[in-house]
Order: C-alpha cells, then structure tokens, then sequence
C-alpha cells in the first residue's frame, strides 16, 4: 500500500521525523496522492518522478469513482484506496486469474419480440474486483441478483433454497421463462445463455460458489445441544470444509453453544 507515513531522510539516510510524529499532527493516517507534474508533450502518461524529474515506474492509484464524491472514502480509507507504486496486487492478481473475476451479469429477454416490456431488457450489471456488497430496500432485486448468479455459475447449492428464483415466486406462472442472464468473466470468455427456469446443472464445475441466505441460517440453526455433551454443527462444519471458510469445530457445550465466528 501506499507508504502513508514516508519522511524526507535526513543527511544521514535517517528518516527526518517518525510516524509516531505524524500520528501526533494528524491524528489519524491521511491519503498520500501524487501526480507527474509533467510539464512535457512527450512525458510518460501518469509516472511519477524522482528527486531529478525522471520517469520512474510508479504510478499513483486511486480505488474510486472518477468523481469528487468519489474522492471522499479515500479520506476515510487511505490504504484502502490510495497506491503508489508501478501496479496494485489486486490488478496482477487480477490478471493472472481471469478466469475467476466476474467482470458483468447480463440479463436480457428470452426473446426480441417480447411484449414490447422493457422489464430485465439488455440489462448489464458491472462487478469489482474484491469483495462487493449489494444495499438496497426489501424487494429492490438483491436476492435476484445472488440467485442468478448462483443458477448461471453452476452452483451446487440446492434450488430450494433460492429466495428469488424459488417455485412460489419468480418461477410461478412461467414468468422465468421469458428471460436469460449469462456470465461475462475477466477473460472475456462468457458462459452459455441460460434460461433463469433452468434447472441447476450441479453435473458442471461449480464457477460460482452461492450460500442463500436462508440456507446459511438453516445451516447455523441446525444446533443439536445436549448438557455434558459436544455440539454439532453437522451441516454448517461441511458446508464450511467445502466453501474453505473458518469454521468452529470440536467445541464443547457449556451453557450456551459456541458461536461459529469464535
């Protein structure tokens, strides 16, 4: 990350003041943001420069919307968002691994000449590179969009648990039928057009690893307590063994059960 509290070096090759100074003036780390200063035609676009004006092979990164609103987490996050330095780790991580980073969800009409709906027509929903969160009111599409990333991914998590792709909701009445969505990865590679009616192809690899949120509580829920004897958490330690998440295991019971994020 970006070295927030690097010092002018004294003569000796010492850095002239400590970070603990620079904790004492500001009181919380602040966001370093360089640029070229290029005062030439011909300079190379967005290096930086040494002491001697000369084109070094670092550049300033910033993890941000091209805004101004977009500038302001950095304040907040400054070895989040700001890097100097030639790439951040997460882009060669990136580009090493292209085929596991989502890069849309496209979401169109099974068919061009569809009622004249404009409902889930040539929609196309971009991804980051790292962890995403997905905020919105009760019913504004989130589950949608887990779900069918789950149904297009191949995931090998059991249909029933859908919440939005469920027989009792979407599903019914065959309104399902009249869309598709597809995977556009990284790589540019693409997945197969996939009808959101279709069943799951759990006979596939699995490209999308998907826990519906009321499978995880099912799987939390399901506790079998006895006074003096161990807890099971049977589903969820599996579930945990194959997802690589951290898991409790081989806790005994007191008088409450372990938490799984113990």
């Amino acid at each position: 990350m970006a070295r927030l509290w690097n010092s002018q070096l004294k003569p000796d090759g010492t850095p002239k003041f400590t970070a603990q100074k620079f904790e004492q003036w500001l009181k919380q780390r602040k966001p370093c943001i360089k640029g070229s200063d290029s005062h030439k035609h011909n300079y190379p676009v967005g290096k930086l420069q040494d002491k001697d004006s000369n084109p070094v092979e670092k550049f300033c990164w910033i993890k941000a919307d091209p805004t101004f609103e977009g500038l302001k987490p950095i304040i907040y996050e400054p070895e989040e968002r700001v890097f100097i330095g030639e790439k951040p780790p997460i882009l060669s991580k990136v580009e090493n691994n292209k085929t596991n980073y989502i890069k849309f969800l496209k979401i169109d009409q099974a068919s061009a000449n569809h009622s004249g709906d404009i409902w889930f027509k040539d929609i196309s929903i971009p991804f980051n590179n790292e962890l995403i969160a997905i905020i919105g009111n009760k019913g504004s599409g989130k589950s949608g969009i887990a779900d069918i990333l789950g149904l297009v991914g191949d995931t090998h998590t059991d249909k029933q648990h859908f919440s939005f792709l469920h027989r009792d909701k979407f599903l019914k009445g065959k309104l399902a039928n009249k869309f598709t969505a597809k995977i556009i990865w990284e790589s540019d590679g693409e997945s197969d057009d996939i009808l959101l009616s279709a069943d799951l192809k759990t006979e596939n690899p699995e490209s999308v690893r998907f826990i519906p949120q009321n499978y995880f509580e099912e799987l939390t829920n399901e506790l079998e307590i006895s006074i003096g004897a161990p807890c099971y958490l049977t589903k969820f330690r599996d579930s945990c063994r194959r997802n690589s998440f951290t898991y409790a295991a081989n806790r005994r019971c007191s008088s409450r059960p372990a938490s799984a994020t113990d």
